[in-house]
């Protein structure tokens, strides 16, 4: 009768859970101010605020500099498995689509994820960014200044498919860097002379977009007139140091994007919105926090939550 009692009082918590989490994610329009955008090129930019708040964690790339995190292959190298552990007493934040680059090839982590302090070694999911090497660079994966780009993350979350993130990693390269590198890792786009050229036009423009105002917690992205996705977090730190990875791999987008048109203020508090029709479904994170995809019939995306606060969402319309 005690284990009955004990596995009802378990689900009846894990709902509620659920569905505080649910409200919290409904009321993020409520919570968000769009503000003025910031132009470059075809890039438009609108600066989004947050009243809500959530402790600052340290980053998986500055975790893997300082040594704090070290990051494997299992075994001898599978695929879409890494090992990872945190050795000291430090939340660390990795963010989907953030690269690690050495090893047998180039990975890109799943999820979001809260590495816990002193984690032991853990198994985390990740997807490979480099088709044509499987051979040791390195013992250890090295943190990387670079995100795959908005596209690749969002239809690697709805394919869940390896092919399909090699096939856009390889569509991208075409179309940046008119063939495909010898590896064909995404890497290789941030390093081509043909987006080198074509990179400072928007980024000059915008790069300091998360130290004009304190209040900045994410962003909108739209090329041309095409929405391209949402990032919001609750930390404005986390928001500054993630921004130039971000940036870059907005610029991705848009280098390739439509050139005509724009985004109205409108549309953009049109699609914030969406959040208010979102449908959760939890996805097993191996670490801290509630980790889940998030669904509406115009957009989709994920949000990790700790403690009954978001840490980061991110919104692509369908």
């Amino acid at each position: 009768m005690k284990v009955i009692t004990g596995i009802i009082s378990m689900l009846m918590l894990i709902f509620t859970s659920t569905a505080g989490d649910k409200s919290l994610i409904h009321s993020i329009p409520s919570k968000v101010d769009i503000l003025n955008y910031k132009q470059a090129e075809n890039l438009r930019i609108y600066p989004l605020t947050y009243s809500g708040t959530s402790k600052s964690f340290i980053t998986l790339k500055e975790a893997i500099a300082k040594n704090i995190v070290i990051v494997k292959e299992k075994n001898s190298g599978e695929v879409n498995t890494v090992i990872i552990k945190n050795k000291e007493g430090y939340m660390v934040f990795a963010m989907a689509g953030e690269i690690i680059k050495g090893a047998k090839q180039d990975r890109m982590i799943e999820n979001d994820l809260l590495l816990p302090p002193n984690s032991g070694w853990m198994e985390i999911d990740v997807y490979c960014t480099e088709h044509g090497r499987w051979h040791g660079e390195s013992k250890q994966f090295a943190g990387a200044a670079i995100n795959a780009s908005p596209r690749i993350r969002n239809n690697a979350r709805k394919e869940k498919n390896q092919s399909k993130v090699w096939e856009d990693v390889r569509e991208q390269q075409e179309q940046i860097m008119s063939n495909n590198s010898e590896t064909e890792a995404f890497a290789d786009i941030y390093e081509s002379i043909s987006y080198l050229n074509k990179r400072d036009s928007y980024y000059e423009k915008l790069k300091n977009l998360p130290s004009k105002n304190l209040s900045i917690k994410g962003v909108l992205v739209c090329v041309g007139d095409d929405i391209i996705c949402l990032d919001l977090f609750a930390s404005h730190s986390i928001f500054k140091i993630l921004w130039p990875k971000l940036l870059n791999s907005y610029i991705v987008e848009a280098i390739n994007g439509n050139m005509k048109g724009s985004v109205s203020i409108k549309d953009a508090k049109k699609f914030l919105k969406e959040f208010k029709r979102i449908d959760l479904e939890d996805e097993y994170s191996p670490g801290k926090g509630d980790l889940y995809e998030i669904d509406s019939y115009n957009a989709q995306g994920s949000a990790i939550l700790y403690k009954g606060k978001l840490i980061h969402t991110d919104l692509f319309p369908n």
